[in-house]
């Protein structure tokens, strides 16, 4: 079988190297505290949630998933909320020709510096740390095959003011967008709030057997009712794998 995911590299799974940015979500209940590698939240309601998605994947059988959809399962500790893709390996190809070697300064950066601030980003207004500040709590909206290249949690606001908030966040995220694409050329893509439990090594494999996954729904329906996962603050963080983040410090 031919991998044809960009971000998986063999079917262990080993993570492809894929550097970039993005602004992601993450709870600033500690502030101060030393930048993370690649956990994205200590409080106790988030663990909570990541470890019941977690083991609600693993109770099905991470042999199975992979034998039968080539899904390859990301550890907990990635488990992450993004609130704006920004630059990275795989859009710096859609970049304008007029932007295109600062993109690739940006991506090799990431990789060389993972917590230096790039000029580029810094040019969009966009900082090391928190950037915006919109605690929202959500909960399981579904899950979901993503473009056929991710399995999703796909994630809802739990309450009327979490889906306030969201709106909010929904108008700020316009604005980086916008800026991004005046320096870039990229097109601002539609938002979906979700959590990435995996990717699949071959987009051919992720609707193969649709009753693998309405029974992986249930089970995560299960697990995660009456679970919220709350977010708080949009920290920039730059990674150089789908397991290997760092946040930017401010």
């Amino acid at each position: 079988m031919i991998i044809t995911h960009s971000k998986v590299q063999t079917l262990q799974p080993v993570w492809a190297d894929f550097c970039g940015y993005s602004l992601i979500f993450e709870n600033l209940s500690q502030p101060g505290r030393e930048p993370r590698t690649a956990t994205f939240a200590d409080d106790s309601e988030s663990l909570a949630f990541f470890a019941a998605a977690a083991a609600a994947l693993h109770g099905i059988g991470a042999e199975a998933l992979m034998r039968q959809l080539l899904l390859c399962l990301l550890p907990q500790h990635s488990y992450h909320v993004t609130a704006v893709d920004l630059i990275n390996a795989g859009n710096q190809k859609k970049v304008a020709l007029r932007a295109a070697r600062k993109a690739a300064r940006t991506v090799a950066q990431a990789a060389r510096d993972p917590q230096a601030l790039p000029p580029f980003l810094a040019k969009l207004g966009l900082t090391g740390g928190a950037n915006a500040q919109f605690p929202v709590r959500f909960r399981f909206g579904g899950l979901a095959a993503l473009n056929r290249r991710a399995l999703v949690i796909r994630l809802e606001p739990a309450g009327p003011a979490d889906d306030r908030m969201l709106e909010r966040m929904l108008d700020w995220r316009s604005g980086v967008q916008q800026r991004l694409e005046e320096k870039t050329g990229l097109a601002p893509s539609p938002y979906q709030a979700h959590m990435t439990l995996g990717y699949f090594a071959s987009r051919t494999l992720a609707e193969q057997a649709p009753e693998l996954l309405a029974a992986l729904e249930r089970t995560l329906e299960r697990a995660l009712a009456g679970r919220v996962l709350p977010v708080a603050a949009a920290g920039l963080y730059s990674f150089t794998s789908m397991e290997r983040f760092q946040r930017v410090p401010g």
